[in-house]
């Protein structure tokens, strides 16, 4: 499992490792969240619009 975290607030748990830059949808808030820097299990993010914005 790898927490992902925006400004040190987690904001869901995915269960892959992604890549940097990846950009993945929170099916629950529909909200977007781009990959900014992978450690370990941690998982640093940032809000997005989405794909292509």
């Amino acid at each position: 499992m790898f927490p992902m975290y925006v400004n040190k607030e987690r904001v869901m748990v995915l269960s892959y490792k992604p890549k940097i830059d990846d950009v993945i949808k929170d099916d629950k808030t529909s909200k977007w969240y781009k990959v900014l820097k992978v450690e370990g299990r941690t998982v640093q993010a940032r809000k997005t619009m989405g794909l292509g914005y």
